[in-house]
Protein backbone atom coordinates (compact mmCIF):
# COMPACT_ATOMS: atom_id res chain seq x y z
CA UNK A 1 0.00 0.00 0.00
CA UNK A 2 1.48 3.47 -1.10
CA UNK A 3 1.98 5.89 1.80
CA UNK A 4 0.56 9.31 1.96
CA UNK A 5 3.78 10.54 1.13
CA UNK A 6 4.04 8.67 -2.14
CA UNK A 7 -0.03 10.08 -2.94
CA UNK A 8 1.10 13.97 -2.36
CA UNK A 9 4.06 13.39 -4.36
CA UNK A 10 3.05 13.99 -7.89
CA UNK A 11 1.37 17.29 -6.68
CA UNK A 12 3.76 18.28 -4.47
CA UNK A 13 6.20 17.99 -7.95
CA UNK A 14 3.64 19.62 -9.82
CA UNK A 15 3.78 22.80 -7.65
CA UNK A 16 7.73 22.82 -7.69
CA UNK A 17 7.58 23.18 -11.23
CA UNK A 18 4.95 25.57 -11.80
CA UNK A 19 6.39 27.69 -8.69
CA UNK A 20 9.71 28.04 -10.90
CA UNK A 21 8.12 30.04 -12.96
CA UNK A 22 7.38 32.70 -10.21
CA UNK A 23 11.01 33.26 -8.90
CA UNK A 24 11.78 36.56 -8.90
CA UNK A 25 14.20 37.29 -11.75
CA UNK A 26 17.86 38.13 -10.55
CA UNK A 27 19.87 40.79 -11.41
CA UNK A 28 20.54 44.59 -11.25
CA UNK A 29 18.03 46.76 -11.53
CA UNK A 30 19.55 47.91 -15.35
CA UNK A 31 19.72 44.34 -16.53
CA UNK A 32 16.05 43.52 -15.70
CA UNK A 33 14.34 46.83 -16.76
CA UNK A 34 16.57 46.06 -19.93
CA UNK A 35 15.30 42.06 -20.29
CA UNK A 36 11.78 43.49 -19.20
CA UNK A 37 11.37 45.78 -22.08
CA UNK A 38 12.95 42.90 -24.25
CA UNK A 39 10.20 40.90 -23.57
CA UNK A 40 7.45 43.57 -23.68
CA UNK A 41 8.70 44.20 -27.05
CA UNK A 42 7.90 40.21 -28.10
CA UNK A 43 4.25 40.83 -26.17
CA UNK A 44 5.56 38.22 -23.17
CA UNK A 45 4.02 40.46 -20.86
CA UNK A 46 3.96 37.93 -18.30
CA UNK A 47 7.75 37.60 -18.13
CA UNK A 48 8.45 41.98 -18.76
CA UNK A 49 5.69 42.08 -15.74
CA UNK A 50 7.98 39.62 -13.69
CA UNK A 51 10.93 41.67 -14.36
CA UNK A 52 9.58 45.34 -13.93
CA UNK A 53 7.69 44.31 -10.64
CA UNK A 54 11.73 42.88 -9.73
CA UNK A 55 13.05 46.21 -10.12
CA UNK A 56 10.28 48.17 -8.49
CA UNK A 57 9.90 45.71 -5.33
CA UNK A 58 13.77 45.30 -5.24
CA UNK A 59 14.97 48.43 -5.95
CA UNK A 60 12.21 51.21 -5.53
CA UNK A 61 14.84 54.14 -5.44
CA UNK A 62 16.93 52.88 -8.00
CA UNK A 63 17.26 55.20 -11.39
CA UNK A 64 14.77 52.64 -13.19
CA UNK A 65 12.34 52.39 -10.63
CA UNK A 66 10.57 55.01 -12.38
CA UNK A 67 10.33 53.73 -16.12
CA UNK A 68 9.38 49.61 -13.99
CA UNK A 69 7.11 51.05 -12.16
CA UNK A 70 5.32 52.18 -15.37
CA UNK A 71 5.81 49.31 -17.54
CA UNK A 72 4.44 47.22 -14.76
CA UNK A 73 0.84 49.07 -14.88
CA UNK A 74 1.35 48.73 -18.55
CA UNK A 75 1.93 44.86 -18.58
CA UNK A 76 -0.78 44.50 -15.75
CA UNK A 77 -3.13 46.29 -17.99
CA UNK A 78 -2.27 44.56 -21.26
CA UNK A 79 -2.47 41.46 -19.04
CA UNK A 80 -6.13 42.50 -18.59
CA UNK A 81 -5.21 42.18 -14.59
CA UNK A 82 -7.23 45.15 -13.95
CA UNK A 83 -7.31 45.95 -10.42
CA UNK A 84 -3.57 45.33 -10.30
CA UNK A 85 -2.83 47.52 -13.25
CA UNK A 86 -5.12 50.45 -11.25
CA UNK A 87 -2.92 50.22 -8.17
CA UNK A 88 0.14 50.39 -10.15
CA UNK A 89 -0.90 53.46 -12.21
CA UNK A 90 -2.30 55.37 -8.74
CA UNK A 91 1.15 54.47 -6.89
CA UNK A 92 3.14 55.47 -10.52
CA UNK A 93 0.99 58.90 -9.87
CA UNK A 94 1.94 59.61 -6.29
CA UNK A 95 5.39 58.58 -6.51
CA UNK A 96 6.14 60.05 -9.93
CA UNK A 97 4.23 63.33 -10.62
CA UNK A 98 6.56 65.18 -12.90
CA UNK A 99 7.33 61.81 -14.87
CA UNK A 100 8.44 62.12 -18.36
CA UNK A 101 5.64 58.98 -18.39
CA UNK A 102 3.26 60.78 -17.48
CA UNK A 103 1.30 61.22 -20.30
CA UNK A 104 1.70 57.86 -21.37
CA UNK A 105 0.56 57.09 -18.37
CA UNK A 106 -2.48 59.10 -18.63
CA UNK A 107 -3.24 57.14 -21.85
CA UNK A 108 -2.90 53.58 -20.20
CA UNK A 109 -5.36 54.78 -17.20
CA UNK A 110 -7.67 56.22 -20.02
CA UNK A 111 -7.69 53.04 -21.97
CA UNK A 112 -8.07 50.77 -18.47
CA UNK A 113 -10.85 53.06 -17.32
CA UNK A 114 -12.32 52.84 -20.45
CA UNK A 115 -12.27 48.27 -20.71
CA UNK A 116 -14.36 48.60 -17.20
CA UNK A 117 -16.81 50.96 -18.76
CA UNK A 118 -16.74 48.97 -21.65
CA UNK A 119 -17.40 45.44 -20.27
CA UNK A 120 -14.27 44.55 -21.65
CA UNK A 121 -12.54 43.23 -18.48
CA UNK A 122 -12.59 40.01 -17.52
CA UNK A 123 -13.54 38.89 -13.78
CA UNK A 124 -12.60 36.17 -11.22
CA UNK A 125 -13.60 32.80 -12.18
CA UNK A 126 -16.95 32.43 -13.12
CA UNK A 127 -17.89 36.39 -11.39
CA UNK A 128 -18.05 38.94 -13.59
CA UNK A 129 -15.97 42.24 -13.31
CA UNK A 130 -16.97 44.97 -11.45
CA UNK A 131 -17.64 48.32 -14.50
CA UNK A 132 -17.97 50.66 -11.71
CA UNK A 133 -14.14 50.68 -11.49
CA UNK A 134 -14.29 52.39 -14.56
CA UNK A 135 -15.78 55.55 -13.37
CA UNK A 136 -12.90 55.46 -10.11
CA UNK A 137 -10.64 54.91 -12.64
CA UNK A 138 -11.98 58.03 -15.05
CA UNK A 139 -12.26 60.32 -12.27
CA UNK A 140 -8.37 59.34 -10.60
CA UNK A 141 -7.09 60.24 -14.34
CA UNK A 142 -8.58 63.33 -14.24
CA UNK A 143 -7.38 64.24 -11.15
CA UNK A 144 -3.91 63.82 -11.31
CA UNK A 145 -3.89 64.44 -15.09
CA UNK A 146 -5.97 67.39 -15.41
CA UNK A 147 -4.48 69.20 -18.72
CA UNK A 148 -4.21 65.37 -20.63
CA UNK A 149 -6.35 65.74 -23.69
CA UNK A 150 -8.18 63.03 -22.38
CA UNK A 151 -9.41 64.02 -18.91
CA UNK A 152 -12.43 65.90 -20.41
CA UNK A 153 -13.22 62.71 -22.33
CA UNK A 154 -12.52 60.72 -18.62
CA UNK A 155 -15.43 62.65 -17.27
CA UNK A 156 -17.77 62.68 -19.90
CA UNK A 157 -17.43 59.06 -20.30
CA UNK A 158 -17.68 58.22 -16.51
CA UNK A 159 -20.87 60.18 -16.30
CA UNK A 160 -22.66 58.74 -18.85
CA UNK A 161 -21.50 54.98 -17.33
CA UNK A 162 -23.27 56.75 -14.35
CA UNK A 163 -26.44 57.79 -16.06
CA UNK A 164 -26.88 54.53 -17.50
CA UNK A 165 -26.29 53.08 -13.95
CA UNK A 166 -28.82 55.28 -12.69
CA UNK A 167 -26.89 56.95 -10.50
CA UNK A 168 -27.98 60.39 -11.45
CA UNK A 169 -26.61 62.36 -8.43
CA UNK A 170 -23.21 60.82 -8.91
CA UNK A 171 -23.23 61.82 -12.77
CA UNK A 172 -24.61 65.42 -12.14
CA UNK A 173 -21.57 65.77 -9.83
CA UNK A 174 -18.88 65.05 -12.41
CA UNK A 175 -20.88 66.58 -15.13
CA UNK A 176 -20.96 70.01 -12.68
CA UNK A 177 -16.84 69.20 -12.72
CA UNK A 178 -16.28 69.01 -16.35
CA UNK A 179 -18.16 72.03 -16.71
CA UNK A 180 -16.29 74.48 -14.28
CA UNK A 181 -12.64 72.88 -14.69
CA UNK A 182 -13.23 73.00 -18.55
CA UNK A 183 -15.92 76.05 -19.65
CA UNK A 184 -14.57 75.59 -23.82
CA UNK A 185 -14.37 71.50 -23.56
CA UNK A 186 -15.53 70.06 -26.72
CA UNK A 187 -18.30 68.24 -24.61
CA UNK A 188 -19.54 71.05 -23.09
CA UNK A 189 -22.79 71.12 -24.59
CA UNK A 190 -23.01 66.98 -24.32
CA UNK A 191 -22.18 68.02 -20.05
CA UNK A 192 -25.06 70.85 -20.52
CA UNK A 193 -27.69 67.87 -22.09
CA UNK A 194 -26.30 65.48 -19.70
CA UNK A 195 -26.53 67.49 -16.22
CA UNK A 196 -30.13 68.83 -17.47
CA UNK A 197 -31.25 65.70 -17.97
CA UNK A 198 -29.60 63.90 -14.79
CA UNK A 199 -31.29 66.76 -12.43
CA UNK A 200 -34.50 65.54 -14.35
CA UNK A 201 -34.07 61.97 -14.11
CA UNK A 202 -33.53 62.45 -10.57
CA UNK A 203 -36.86 63.91 -9.70
CA UNK A 204 -39.13 61.20 -11.38
CA UNK A 205 -41.97 60.10 -9.44
CA UNK A 206 -44.57 62.04 -6.99
CA UNK A 207 -41.72 62.81 -4.76
CA UNK A 208 -39.37 65.83 -6.13
CA UNK A 209 -37.56 68.64 -5.63
CA UNK A 210 -39.21 71.85 -7.19
CA UNK A 211 -35.52 73.62 -6.86
CA UNK A 212 -33.53 70.96 -8.88
CA UNK A 213 -36.28 70.85 -11.33
CA UNK A 214 -36.28 74.51 -12.04
CA UNK A 215 -32.34 74.19 -12.41
CA UNK A 216 -33.06 71.50 -15.01
CA UNK A 217 -35.31 73.44 -16.90
CA UNK A 218 -32.75 76.31 -16.73
CA UNK A 219 -29.73 73.72 -18.03
CA UNK A 220 -32.28 72.81 -20.98
CA UNK A 221 -32.76 76.24 -21.94
CA UNK A 222 -28.87 76.98 -22.11
CA UNK A 223 -28.35 73.72 -23.74
CA UNK A 224 -30.68 74.83 -26.67
CA UNK A 225 -29.29 77.98 -26.01
CA UNK A 226 -25.85 77.39 -26.70
CA UNK A 227 -26.31 75.20 -29.46
CA UNK A 228 -28.26 77.37 -31.48
CA UNK A 229 -25.15 79.96 -30.47
CA UNK A 230 -22.43 77.58 -31.79
CA UNK A 231 -24.35 76.48 -35.19
CA UNK A 232 -24.65 73.07 -33.45
CA UNK A 233 -28.37 72.87 -34.02
CA UNK A 234 -28.48 70.01 -36.59
CA UNK A 235 -25.87 67.93 -34.80
CA UNK A 236 -27.98 68.10 -31.86
CA UNK A 237 -31.43 67.98 -32.70
CA UNK A 238 -32.38 65.08 -31.14
CA UNK A 239 -30.99 66.27 -28.03
CA UNK A 240 -32.59 69.40 -28.25
CA UNK A 241 -36.28 68.10 -29.49
CA UNK A 242 -35.61 65.73 -25.94
CA UNK A 243 -34.93 69.30 -23.77
CA UNK A 244 -37.76 70.32 -25.21
CA UNK A 245 -40.15 67.68 -24.26
CA UNK A 246 -38.87 67.48 -20.57
CA UNK A 247 -39.05 71.29 -20.33
CA UNK A 248 -42.86 70.63 -21.57
CA UNK A 249 -42.86 67.78 -18.65
CA UNK A 250 -41.33 70.19 -16.05
CA UNK A 251 -43.99 72.90 -16.39
CA UNK A 252 -46.92 70.80 -16.17
CA UNK A 253 -45.04 69.04 -12.84
CA UNK A 254 -44.69 72.75 -11.47
CA UNK A 255 -48.05 73.70 -13.07
CA UNK A 256 -49.72 70.62 -11.02
CA UNK A 257 -48.22 71.80 -7.98
CA UNK A 258 -49.87 75.32 -8.10
CA UNK A 259 -53.41 74.00 -9.31
CA UNK A 260 -52.94 71.52 -6.18
CA UNK A 261 -52.25 73.96 -4.06
CA UNK A 262 -54.99 76.28 -5.13
CA UNK A 263 -57.40 73.32 -4.54
CA UNK A 264 -56.54 72.94 -1.09
CA UNK A 265 -57.27 76.31 -0.32
CA UNK A 266 -60.17 76.15 -2.61
CA UNK A 267 -60.99 73.13 -0.31
CA UNK A 268 -60.64 75.04 3.34
CA UNK A 269 -62.48 77.60 2.19
CA UNK A 270 -59.62 80.28 1.04
CA UNK A 271 -61.23 81.54 -1.72
CA UNK A 272 -58.52 84.19 -2.27
CA UNK A 273 -55.58 82.29 -1.49
CA UNK A 274 -57.10 79.89 -3.98
CA UNK A 275 -57.07 82.41 -6.97
CA UNK A 276 -53.34 83.67 -6.11
CA UNK A 277 -52.13 80.44 -7.12
CA UNK A 278 -54.65 79.72 -9.85
CA UNK A 279 -53.39 82.80 -11.26
CA UNK A 280 -50.16 82.31 -10.93
CA UNK A 281 -50.02 78.82 -12.57
CA UNK A 282 -51.66 80.74 -16.06
CA UNK A 283 -48.73 83.07 -15.86
CA UNK A 284 -45.79 80.87 -14.90
CA UNK A 285 -46.93 77.84 -17.25
CA UNK A 286 -49.24 78.66 -19.94
CA UNK A 287 -49.34 76.36 -22.48
CA UNK A 288 -49.81 73.07 -19.84
CA UNK A 289 -53.06 71.48 -19.08
CA UNK A 290 -53.26 72.35 -15.95
CA UNK A 291 -53.47 76.34 -16.79
CA UNK A 292 -56.59 75.50 -18.09
CA UNK A 293 -57.71 74.03 -15.14
CA UNK A 294 -56.79 77.01 -13.19
CA UNK A 295 -58.71 79.12 -15.74
CA UNK A 296 -61.88 77.30 -15.38
CA UNK A 297 -61.34 77.18 -11.17
CA UNK A 298 -60.71 80.97 -11.69
CA UNK A 299 -63.75 81.28 -13.99
CA UNK A 300 -65.98 79.58 -11.31
CA UNK A 301 -64.75 81.22 -8.44
CA UNK A 302 -65.14 84.40 -9.83
CA UNK A 303 -69.12 84.38 -10.52
CA UNK A 304 -69.41 82.86 -7.01
CA UNK A 305 -70.54 85.80 -4.82
CA UNK A 306 -67.84 85.89 -2.07
CA UNK A 307 -68.98 84.77 1.81
CA UNK A 308 -69.39 88.17 4.20
CA UNK A 309 -66.68 86.80 6.13
CA UNK A 310 -64.26 86.93 3.56
CA UNK A 311 -65.40 90.56 2.57
CA UNK A 312 -64.66 91.77 6.27
CA UNK A 313 -61.09 89.71 5.97
CA UNK A 314 -60.67 91.45 2.67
Amino acid sequence: MRTFAWRILPFWLAGLVLGCGTLTPKGSPDELTARGRQFFDEKNYKQAERHFRAVWSGYPTSEEAEESLFMLAETRRLRRKGSGAFESYKEFAKKFPTSRYSVAAAVGEFQLGEDYLEGNMPGFLFFSADDSLGVEIMEHMQLHYRNHHLAQEALIRAADFQIKDHEYQAASILLERLLADYPSSRFRLRARYQLARSLYLMNEGPLYDERLLLKSKRGFRDFIGTSRLDGMQATYAKQIAAAERMMARIDERLAEKQYLIGKFYERTEHPKSALYYYRYCIVQFPETEYAKRCSERITKLETVPSKPEEKAAG
